[in-house]
């Protein structure tokens, strides 16, 4: 409203001005007809630098209040899959943008979940494939990217690659339970930390938790029972994923065997 206000002093000052003048310098009958047009005409053009600059002004109100408004309101995520850095060794690249609100501190990242019978003890994993840090690219404001540094392990090849080797170990036929989300950790305008998960589904990246508490609390392919747990992190370009998760289910059976042995020798033990 500040320039409003100055148009209309101005405005106000210049006529004043100009009836003072006209009335000093000349009163006759004769020119009161040519001081009637004058008036009309300034009026009507005063009044139309008012209503301009009244629009002007609603405008730029509504302007900042829809800035304050994409400030003040939660972040709209979207992951999409490309490949920027195929160039630099890294065809599969993932890029975080947000179209509304703050998002600070951003943290994008990958967790696989794998979930199994081996033999009847319930195995419930979770692997890291780590960020590639070292490719430098020019950053953007509200943009970040994830970077596998194992590239191109897709969910289907890992779901057959541990049900292949769990029947090596086992003999036995078992359902792998594989499933991948996408993770994004940010501070909003409030100062409040978020993460929300997000899954693949057909080609498009969906919201599936808004909280540490609802992803953790999951329904489990397990049903809730007691699990060895374990986990992996990929951490290297060159990874042999296949002797990973060899060695893995070396660790597996190992805890599958102390728990055999705990069952048979303290079973009903009571101290």
């Amino acid at each position: 409203m500040k320039i409003l206000n100055i148009v209309v002093t101005i405005g106000s000052s210049l006529l004043i001005t100009l009836l003072i003048t006209y009335f000093a310098v000349n009163l006759k009958k004769k020119q009161k007809l040519k001081f009637d047009i004058f008036m009309d005409i300034f009026s009507k053009v005063f009044i139309s630098v008012i209503m301009i600059l009244v629009a002007v002004e609603a405008n730029t109100i509504s302007e900042q209040q829809y800035e304050r408004d994409m400030k003040e309101s939660s972040p709209i995520f979207e992951i999409t899959r490309n490949n920027d850095f195929a160039q630099k060794g890294f065809d599969e690249t993932y890029k975080l943008t947000n179209s509304k609100g703050i998002a600070q501190y951003v943290d994008f990242s990958r967790i696989d979940t794998v979930e199994f019978y081996y033999h009847d003890m319930p195995v419930h994993m979770t692997i890291i494939n780590a960020n590639e840090e070292n490719i430098k690219y020019e950053s953007k404001e509200n943009e970040w990217y994830y970077i596998p540094k194992t590239q191109n392990i897709s969910t289907k090849s890992m779901k057959e690659l541990f049900e292949r080797k769990v029947k090596e170990k086992t003999d036995e036929n078992t359902d792998v339970y594989f499933e991948r989300y996408y993770k994004v950790s940010f501070v909003d305008y409030k100062n409040e930390k978020f993460t929300f998960y997000f899954i693949e589904s057909d080609d498009e990246y969906i919201l599936k938790y808004t909280d540490e508490e609802s992803y953790n609390n999951k329904i489990s392919f397990l049903n809730n029972e007691k699990k060895w747990g374990g986990g992996m992190m990929f951490n290297n370009k060159n990874e042999n994923v296949e002797s990973r998760v060899d060695q893995m289910l070396v660790n597996i059976e190992k805890g599958y065997d102390n728990m055999k042995y705990i069952e048979e020798n303290f079973s009903g033990v009571s101290y």
